[in-house]
This record gives C-alpha cells, sequence and structure tokens, in this order.
C-alpha cells in the first residue's frame, strides 16, 4: 500500500503512520498476536528494542498492525506497517480504502460491509 493512501486512511481514525504516543485507548484495543507471541521473530526483535503488536479500531474492526522501537534514549517511535481487517469466517483481508459514512471497507476483491467485520480479539 501506497504511503499517501496509508496516510489517508488513518487519518480518518485519528492517527498517523508514524507516532511518537499512542492513540486514544477509547478507541482502540491493542493486543499482541497468538502468531507474533510465539515467533522466532520476537525474540530477535526485543535484542533490538523493537516490539510489534496490533490496533484494534473499536467502532469498524480496522486493524493495524504496529512495530515499536525504542532508542538508546528511551524515545519510542512507533510504525504502522499494515492494514487489514478479518472476517466473521476469520479471513484475513487487506484494504484500500474505508468509507466510514456507508461502514463500508473497499478491498481488492470488492466492498465488505462493517457487519461482515469480526472485532474478535485474536491474542
Amino acid at each position: 500500500m501506497e504511503l499517501q493512501n496509508k496516510t489517508k486512511i488513518l487519518n480518518k481514525v485519528g492517527i498517523s503512520p508514524i507516532m511518537t504516543v499512542l492513540p486514544s485507548s477509547t478507541d482502540f484495543e491493542h493486543y499482541v498476536s497468538h502468531e507474533y507471541s510465539n515467533s522466532i521473530r520476537k525474540e530477535t526483535d526485543e535484542a533490538y528494542r523493537m516490539f510489534e503488536w496490533t490496533l484494534l479500531h473499536l467502532s469498524s474492526g480496522l486493524r493495524l498492525t504496529v512495530t515499536s522501537h525504542e532508542d538508546y534514549f528511551d524515545n519510542v517511535t512507533y510504525k504502522v506497517i499494515s492494514l487489514y481487517i478479518i472476517l466473521t469466517n476469520n479471513e484475513n483481508i487487506s484494504i484500500l480504502d474505508v468509507d466510514f459514512e456507508n461502514k463500508i471497507f473497499i478491498t481488492a476483491s470488492g466492498e465488505i460491509p462493517f457487519k461482515e467485520v469480526s472485532f474478535k480479539i485474536h491474542r
């Protein structure tokens, strides 16, 4: 996904592709995915003071994979690396855009209404 399009979508939910402060906990739930928790990548990331987690936008079901990196001065930078949804059948789908007014996600395979999106936390 192009940075310009990613930025446009993220602005709709009130965040930026790169942040130094986490978004409001009333708008998002954050969790660490089961896949990442049990991966070798997690161990490697810890050595480099990095971490990966997911933000779930509570009103739409949009999920953001976010990495955090802590530098040697204890400054943390958060970077959104992917945007996707999980359908009620547990299928992960990347999104191209979102229409909050009509409650629709735009994907490569067409439009998906918010009501078909799972809000289940996949820890």
